[in-house]
């Protein structure tokens, strides 16, 4: 797959966009002392990664690429999380702090979970 690296500037430049867009999003609706926005990105990203991942030989390497590597790797952020992490723990606001961690974590691993649920689900279909 001599045009894979394609894929993923593809599907990094719509998660990159599609990022973005979620942080408007989030600044808009939301109150901006908690990352919203970032652990909405990584829940959703979790979730469609273990979709993907359990579909697996009925996805090509090609989708896996682009949306896995790219779109996904784009979209979600585990460096924001982070950064969002110290942050709130530098501001004194500890319980913030473990609260992302904790929600990133165990939502995410949720996330995924019901994911790979969903394409066992759909492969058995």
């Amino acid at each position: 797959m001599g045009y894979a690296w394609l894929l993923v500037a593809a599907g990094g430049a719509l998660g990159a966009v599609l990022r973005y867009g979620a942080g408007l999003a989030a600044a808009q609706w939301f109150d901006a002392s908690w990352p919203i926005s970032t652990a909405f990105v990584n829940v959703v990203g979790s979730f469609v990664l273990g979709f993907v991942a359990g579909l697996g030989p009925l996805v090509s390497p090609e989708v896996r690429t682009f949306v896995g590597t790219g779109l996904l790797g784009a979209f979600t952020t585990f460096s924001t999380y982070s950064v969002e992490t110290v942050v709130l723990a530098n501001s004194g606001d500890a319980i913030g702090a473990i609260g992302n961690v904790a929600f990133n974590t165990i939502i995410g691993v949720l996330g995924a979970s019901l994911g790979l649920a969903l394409a066992r689900f759909v492969s058995q279909a």
